[in-house]
């Protein structure tokens, strides 16, 4: 399962699911995107912690110790367009992303009864940010595709972002 199947699935698998009329995940899908993570996984000053859902220690932080990413640092939760509102009503997957200041991330995703996690690092450069899968529902990134980062653009206010060569629209809101 790719980072990038696992993202897709999570925010537009409904709405790839309404517009096809089908009922199954396309084959095919690599990117897009909808995450979360806990901060108790990580501590606020970025030290070597264990991540428990990674089984992995923190890296020396890699994105969240200047006042630039803070920006990026907190709770961003999947917000749907009035469109995509109206096209899946009820059956809309929700998805977060929890970025901390040690540089790690989770992303998690329900639709229906099924859920995802995505467990990594980030990295903030200007109004972008490149996510680096490190966990994928609790077992390491196994080849290339899985292994491929995703990255993010944050808007000019900092008040949402959206994730680059989605091919759907999605945005994420700061909660």
């Amino acid at each position: 399962m790719s980072f990038r199947f696992v993202i897709a699935f999570a925010v537009l698998c409904l709405a790839l699911v309404a517009c096809s009329g089908g009922g199954t995940k396309p084959a095919d899908t690599q990117k897009e995107g909808n995450a979360t993570t806990s901060t108790d996984s990580a501590t606020a000053n970025g030290g070597g912690t264990t991540n428990a859902d990674a089984g992995t220690a923190d890296p020396e932080p890699s994105g969240g110790t200047s006042s630039e990413a803070s920006i990026l640092i907190g709770r961003w939760v999947f917000e749907p367009s009035a469109e995509q509102k109206a096209q899946m009503g009820d059956t809309i997957p929700s998805s977060e992303f929890v970025f901390t200041a040690d540089g790690k991330f989770k992303m998690t995703g329900t639709s229906g009864t099924e859920s995802v996690s995505v467990i990594g690092s980030w990295k903030l450069d200007g109004k972008k940010a490149t996510l680096t899968p490190e966990s994928l529902g609790g077992k390491k990134p196994e080849n290339e595709m899985e292994r491929k980062p995703l990255v993010i653009t944050l808007s000019e206010d900092g008040k949402y972002f959206t994730p680059e060569d989605s091919g759907v629209p999605v945005r994420y809101v700061r909660k």
